[in-house]
């Protein structure tokens, strides 16, 4: 085969196909886009609040504006985009009121979803998210050197609070039904959680006392503290978790707390952790419950959403994280803490960890 011949049997390297946008990528940043549009007018639905102004029943726009100190004209534009995503209803005398969604606005109802709404759209939050990529590009340390919301106690206890209930209600009817051995306990420490939760808890066990132990700044707003304290079986005691020495107690019990800190601070809460573990008893156990998930689900995954915010909303805030099992054993052993029993799930998304002191 002469030389002319091998050439022509050489692979040419073709050009790189150039990429092609097809309708349905544009539908889907289109629906992206959309859906911080009906954000907006959530922000602006909760920020005026205007659930709390026609709680009492409907009103026209005049009437309206006066309540949410805003121009009239204005709002004559927004109320019907505000009605179209679903929030309000307009009668036949030009007046508007509250739909079911509407009402769950309300901020003196139970259950509120204004919380909800208010940890995602309320200065800093909103521009804590909004500089996501100078976030990504300097670091978290360099971007929020004192914690992007340090001095701002409000937005703190937003995101502390914003959409716990019902998981944490979810996780201790899990725990309420599994033999974990509270029936042989006599107290359990709780770090954080609503003291409602808590005294279902431990309601099934007499002989079993509930602690909750909470931030300062969370005394006297505590959902449920006068019920608890009134239940001699659960009481509140308030101080910082790394500052003040946990009560004694046979179980201690963090639901959620790490996945809002960066490492650092997740292993200074797990040593403190320990550190009232080792002036207990040695039998004493931690119970860790957290999210876990081990890779990045696929987009149609039932969670994939739901990760998507939580990790977005980590990264901009600076702290927090999604872990992996990996992960959180690495954590635990830093803290030196060993697990006792394999991890089992609790919900969809939660697991139980089983920690003893390790020797």
């Amino acid at each position: 085969m002469t030389e002319t011949s091998l050439q022509c049997l050489e692979v040419v390297p073709q050009r790189p196909t150039p990429p092609v946008v097809r309708p349905y990528h544009r539908l889907i940043v289109e629906r992206r886009l959309r859906d911080l549009m009906h954000l907006l007018v959530l922000a602006t639905f909760v920020e005026l609040e205007i659930a709390d102004h026609l709680a009492d029943g409907p009103l026209d726009v005049q009437a309206l504006a006066r309540r949410c100190q805003a121009q009239p004209d204005e709002l004559e534009r927004f109320l019907p985009v505000a009605a179209a995503d679903g929030l309000l209803r307009r009668d036949r005398m030009s007046r508007y009121q509250l739909t079911h969604l509407g009402q769950a606005m309300r901020a003196d109802i139970a259950e509120s979803l204004r919380p909800l709404v208010r940890a995602c759209t309320d200065e800093p939050i909103a521009a804590a998210l909004l500089r996501l990529p100078a976030t990504i590009r300097a670091g978290s340390a360099a971007a929020f050197p004192a914690g992007p919301l340090t001095g701002r106690p409000a937005a703190a206890a937003l995101v502390r609070e914003s959409g716990t209930a019902d998981r944490e209600a979810q996780i201790v009817e899990a725990l309420s039904g599994l033999d974990l051995g509270l029936a042989h306990a006599r107290s359990l420490v709780v770090v954080g959680t609503d003291p409602r939760l808590v005294a279902a808890l431990v309601k099934a066990h007499p002989h079993c006392r509930g602690i909750v132990f909470r931030a300062p700044e969370q005394e006297g707003t505590a959902a449920g503290a006068a019920g608890c304290e009134a239940d001699r079986q659960c009481t509140i005691v308030y101080g910082i978790i790394t500052q003040h020495l946990l009560p004694p107690a046979d179980i201690y019990l963090l639901i959620g707390q790490l996945r809002e800190m960066d490492d650092s601070s997740a292993q200074q809460v797990l040593s403190a952790v320990r550190e009232a573990m080792n002036s207990t008893s040695s039998r004493c156990e931690l119970w860790v419950v957290e999210g876990v998930l081990d890779a990045a689900p696929h987009p149609q995954h039932p969670w994939s959403g739901s990760w998507v915010c939580r990790q977005v909303y980590h990264l901009a805030l600076g702290a927090g994280r999604i872990r992996t099992h990996q992960q959180y054993h690495d954590l635990f052993e830093s803290a030196r803490l060993e697990q006792v029993k394999s991890s089992r799930a609790l919900t969809a998304d939660d697991h139980l960890f089983t920690l003893r002191c390790s020797r």
